[in-house]
């Protein structure tokens, strides 16, 4: 048997249903993939949040998102990105219907959250107590395969413009789970598009947004015409995991 978690990533809500990004309803379109899950997928465990789920930082924002999440009776896990406030997160947010926990046992996977997001700009980084904290808690994981999940990619994509604004320590982050032969898998959004690469043991899979999507390997700003789209992920206890993307279907 396997445990599925389903990844939303880059939501972008405003505190106005009515708002648009790039000529893009986000809570419409969020409200779309909602729809699709509830039908497709009700036997998934967990959702997982990863960043830019507002736009505007506001209240109200993370009201509309929380409520949407709670129509589909589904636990949520949330981590912040450099369009959000964690502060109002973790204020907002019910834990019973969205945690903003750093830590997860699912499955029979261990889930680490890391926090990417730094005030005031767009690329990341992990503060050093948190790499620290990641590095400990992996030293003595020597049972269950571990999932990590941050905001922003701590691989290069390829994408000149995007590549800029990745995370900024990747190589400090990326030490730590090399050296950890329990880590399987790295899963994060940011660049609204799909990504994948294997660096020595770990899988590492970028996702798309639930709004608009960028141009992969573009040299500047560029949009692709891909529809919103999710992840999911089967984990087996064993270590094995199996993951796909799914585009939302017209109506």
């Amino acid at each position: 048997m396997y445990t599925k978690i389903i990844q939303i990533t880059d939501c972008h809500l405003f505190g106005d249903r009515n708002a648009q990004l790039k000529h893009c309803n986000t809570y419409h379109s969020l409200r779309r993939v909602c729809a699709q899950i509830r039908r497709q997928h009700n036997d998934t465990t967990l959702l997982l949040l990863t960043g830019d789920l507002s736009q505007d930082k506001s209240v109200e924002s993370y009201h509309l998102l929380q409520t949407l999440i709670s129509e589909l009776g589904i636990p949520a896990a949330a981590i912040p990105g450099n369009h959000d406030n964690p502060q109002i997160m973790q204020t907002v947010f019910d834990p019973s219907i969205i945690t903003t926990a750093n830590e997860l046992a699912i499955g029979g996977w261990r889930l680490m959250l890391l926090n990417s997001s730094v005030p005031q700009q767009v690329s990341g980084k992990i503060e050093k107590y948190e790499l620290e904290r990641l590095a400990h808690r992996l030293s003595n994981e020597t049972d269950m395969p571990v999932m990590i999940a941050l905001h922003h990619p701590p691989v290069a994509l390829g994408s000149t413009w995007l590549d800029k604004v990745g995370l900024e320590n990747a190589d400090e982050l990326n030490t730590i789970l090399y050296n950890s032969k329990q880590t399987r898998v790295a899963i994060f959004g940011h660049a609204h598009q799909v990504y994948y690469t294997k660096i020595r043991q770990i899988a590492y899979f970028c996702t798309p947004s639930t709004c608009r999507q960028f141009l992969p390997a573009s040299a500047e700003f560029a949009l692709d015409i891909l529809p919103p789209a999710y992840r999911v992920l089967k984990l087996y206890p064993d270590g094995d995991f199996q993951t796909h993307i799914e585009f939302l279907q017209p109506d």
